[in-house]
């Protein structure tokens, strides 16, 4: 709650008593609190803090928790808590503060009544008729007869004396009088007054210069939802759902249209004795046909439905395909798959997806596994790059399924020399589109081409074939951007 007024209604009153009694160093303090509503009633936290007139900081301070307010009204007594240590031989003037409010303004000064608690060191008991006071050399005053010599040792202890009786009761003191109930009305006036005021003054404010719209996602659905959000700024992010993205994968593939052939390995429309490109400029041409050897088609469910060719990686027996594309000249080029490794070894190794510029000159490439399966690797002349898992950030996991997407740019024809790029991301798991693969190969053959003659999956002329699936494999007559987010 914020109060936001403060008004004094009675003098600042201090205890003081005679040469015979102890003074007491209190002042009470009495205002009326008011909020928006009017009068306050309940319990508050009320601070007080003495300052000099001439400025600096609190020279006193005290907290009164619980402090009763009954229709505005509220009585604290400053020095009840904490000892008031103040002198008062100069002018001071009284802070007040609220709870956790500001300090209330304006301050209160401090008159004539809490500056008599100078008076405080002039405490003298005893003395009879005749007697004078004298200084005992410490700044206080004692009683002797006049024309004493000075004070003689201390006597012994006396007996102590009967009890006396009671005294009579004094009388009753004179009633106080009354509070001024008029000018505490016309205060509470002027405090209405004021608050009706600023309660316009704010309405006004709001209204030329209303706030800016609050920002957000303002989309139900997504994880970041914000009711309160006034604008959409685009932040929205949403559960990952692996169908969707492979949906969106699969028709940014198709609608490329720098696509030569894409693979997809569905049953439907399929060739009898293989699978045909069903999508790109090649599309059901023979010469992208890839044939099944040792072994039949092995379709399995695939990452976001439809069907995947899964290898079983038997290096004696096991089914491979090979594309008798003829020679293919486009410089650079892109090949692009969904993969499901199950991290089956052999001595040399996997090979996933392999091609040859020229069969039998030296110049095999490839994407594959090493002997362990703890990666996937592509090999380009006689350098070896981690495309998912090694080196990389994007951890391999068995039976998780993996975008890849690596480029070719044969930048010598005469030597091989080559610049390689590669991406990965887990389409299980959603992690993020990484580039994995940023690399070059110098010149390591004098057979350099571009394209491929001969390529294939899961094949070798050795048993290196490849354990796991495959799915909607790619091939782009250029360098393209990976086509998942």
């Amino acid at each position: 709650m914020k109060l936001k007024t403060l008004t004094i209604i009675a003098a600042i009153c201090l205890g003081i008593g005679t040469a015979d009694a102890q003074i007491t160093k209190q002042f009470a303090f009495q205002g009326v609190l008011k909020d928006g509503t009017g009068n306050f009633t309940g319990t508050v936290d009320v601070t007080a803090n003495i300052y000099a007139v001439s400025g600096g900081a609190s020279v006193y301070t005290e907290a009164h928790t619980g402090v009763a307010v009954a229709n505005g009204l509220f009585t604290i007594n400053v020095g009840s808590v904490t000892p008031l240590d103040v002198d008062f031989a100069d002018a001071y003037e009284l802070g007040v503060t609220v709870g956790s409010d500001p300090e209330m303004t304006p301050r209160v000064p401090l008159l004539s009544a809490p500056a008599a608690i100078n008076a405080a060191g002039v405490q003298i008991d005893g003395g009879g008729a005749g007697d004078v006071l004298t200084n005992d050399g410490n700044g206080k005053g004692v009683w002797g007869a006049a024309g004493a010599g000075p004070q003689g040792d201390k006597g012994d202890k006396g007996d102590t004396g009967d009890t006396g009786a009671q005294g009579a009761q004094g009388k009753q003191g004179d009633p106080g009088t009354d509070a001024d109930t008029a000018e505490i009305t016309a205060l509470q006036a002027a405090v209405a007054a004021n608050t009706t005021s600023i309660a316009s003054n704010t309405a006004a404010i709001t209204t030329a210069h209303p706030p800016p719209p609050v920002p957000g996602c303002m989309d139900q659905n997504a994880t970041n939802y914000n009711p309160l959000a006034e604008v959409d700024d685009g932040s929205c992010t949403y559960p990952y759902d692996p169908t969707a993205a492979v949906e969106a994968m699969r028709t940014a593939q198709q609608g490329d249209g720098n696509l030569v052939a894409l693979w997809d390995f569905e049953n439907s429309g399929e060739d009898a004795v293989g699978f045909r490109a069903r999508y790109g400029s090649a599309a059901n041409d023979d010469g992208y046909r890839m044939d099944f050897f040792d072994g039949a088609p092995n379709i399995v469910a695939g990452l976001g439905g439809g069907d995947a060719q899964r290898f079983s990686g038997d290096h004696t027996n096991g089914s491979y395909i090979k594309c008798m594309g003829g020679y293919t000249t486009h410089n650079p080029f892109t090949i692009e798959m969904l993969v499901t490794p199950e991290g089956v070894d052999s001595q040399h190794g996997t090979y996933l997806f392999k091609w040859w510029w020229a069969p039998g000159a030296g110049n095999m490439h490839a994407i594959k596994t090493p002997v362990d399966g703890s990666k996937i690797i592509v090999r380009e002349g006689g350098e070896y790059f981690d495309l998912v898992g090694g080196s990389t950030s994007v951890a391999l996991t068995e039976f998780e399924t993996y975008y890849i997407c690596v480029s070719f740019h044969v930048t010598d024809t005469s030597t091989g020399a080559a610049t390689v790029q590669g991406w990965a991301k887990n389409m299980s798991t959603g992690g993020p589109l990484t580039k994995t693969i940023d690399g070059s190969v110098a010149a390591w053959t004098t057979t350099g081409q571009v394209g491929w003659a001969e390529m294939g999956m899961s094949w070798h002329g050795g048993p290196e074939r490849h354990t796991g699936a495959v799915d909607d494999v790619a091939y782009y007559g250029t360098a393209v951007t990976p086509h998942v987010q």
